[in-house]
């Protein structure tokens, strides 16, 4: 049978004629009509809004639309409806809520999004110009209440500088401590490519270790996934359950497993994939953001529910807006759009941006005072 929706590596669906012939089914993009279009007339605006907003295509695809909802404005208070349906989705009105990430809520976001999100450890200092001395901020993984097992022997201006440097700083992360060094060390401590880089230091009750201005930092390796050399597994395998792994963490393999036939990764690797469109920056481990300000492939309706972003509905209902100009395509005629995704790009950003301005332009230049009612918006 032809499934509800596609997905993109999904098996090929075929079909056999009463001639013997065989046919395969080749999915087209579906769009649907959700407001008037731009010249419709006025005793008609309301009639194409999606009368549940699209809720119903949300749970269908489990969250991979969007609700096509939208806030009510002067704009299009004419598109509104009240919808009863037990389907209605609701345009996104959030409450500040605040996302702690800890090692819970990171492994939370696999099972909530299907996102590979991880802290990542095992990266590696390789250069004399990664030693804290050498540089005046850095970071320092906090193991609290433990004596430093190698507590680094420096000298004493060195100690002082650094010890100053990590009292001062007003970072409250429960892991890690990002520094600014404002005095000097003494340059015997740094001036040989035998100087160790990963310090320990005994501060109080606390040891303080540097370590990699990444390390510990969380990011969505989703993009990552389906073009590591590596294989997907690789990337996969740490939110699945590998070997009774935690979930949290990525361990980045710099000297390789051997036994898993895992090779050596230089830290080059690193530098020229790492924060980049594939591997997205989230926050730091123990950090706490606002949920507005997580990136957005992690602000679905799931994961607001589950941090209580999302204010209450109404019982009564809920008011169900559509967009002027959001209109079906013809799905027999050749697709002249492409649409962004976080899967494997075919039209470069370029373009994209492109086609977006064509039809914005169009209608500020052609439907009726279009101009003049958005800058005012804007400028409201």
């Amino acid at each position: 049978s032809i499934p509800p929706v596609s997905e993109e590596f999904d098996a090929p669906v075929l079909g056999k004629l009463p001639n013997g012939e065989w046919l395969v089914w080749s999915p087209s993009i579906l769009l649907e009509d959700n407001g008037p279009s731009i010249n419709a007339p006025a005793n008609d605006i309301a009639s194409a809004t999606l009368e549940d907003g699209g809720g119903a295509a949300v749970i269908l695809t489990n969250e991979k639309l969007k609700c096509a909802n939208v806030p009510r404005t002067f704009v299009n208070e004419d598109t509104c409806v009240l919808s009863t349906l037990s389907t209605a989705c609701k345009a996104s009105e959030l409450l500040s809520v605040d996302v702690e990430m800890s090692t819970e809520n990171v492994k939370k976001f696999y099972s909530l999004t299907g996102h590979y999100v991880y802290a990542i450890r095992g990266l590696a200092m390789e250069e004399l110009h990664e030693h804290p001395c050498s540089k005046p901020k850095s970071r320092w993984e906090i193991s609290t209440g433990v004596t430093c097992p190698s507590a680094t022997v420096l000298n004493a201006d060195t100690v002082t500088a650094l010890t100053d440097a990590i009292t001062k700083s007003f970072d409250s992360n429960p892991f890690v401590k990002d520094v600014t060094r404002t005095l000097l060390c003494d340059p015997s401590d740094y001036d040989d490519s035998t100087d160790e880089l990963d310090i320990q230091l005994q501060i109080g009750s606390d040891c303080y270790t540097h370590v990699h201005p990444d390390h510990l930092n969380v990011y969505d390796f989703s993009g990552w996934v389906s073009v590591h050399n590596g294989g997907a597994y690789n990337i996969q395998k740490w939110a699945e359950g590998f070997d009774g792994h935690e979930g949290w963490y990525l361990m980045y393999p710099y000297v390789g497993v051997s036994e898993r036939n895992v090779p050596q990764h230089p830290m080059s690797r690193w530098y020229n994939n790492g924060n980049g469109d594939n591997i997205v920056y989230v926050a730091r481990l123990g950090d706490s953001l606002p949920y507005r300000d997580l990136i957005d492939g992690l602000k679905t309706d799931a994961v607001a529910n589950y941090f209580g972003a999302l204010a209450p509905g109404s019982a009564q209902g809920l008011i169900i807006c559509g967009s002027h100009g959001e209109v079906a395509n013809d799905p027999s005629l050749l697709e002249g759009f492409d649409l962004h995704s976080d899967e494997q790009s075919t039209t470069g950003s370029d373009e994209m941006d492109n086609q977006k301005h064509v039809v914005w332009t169009e209608v500020n230049l052609k439907s009726n005072d279009q101009l003049r009612q958005r800058v005012a918006w804007a400028l409201s």
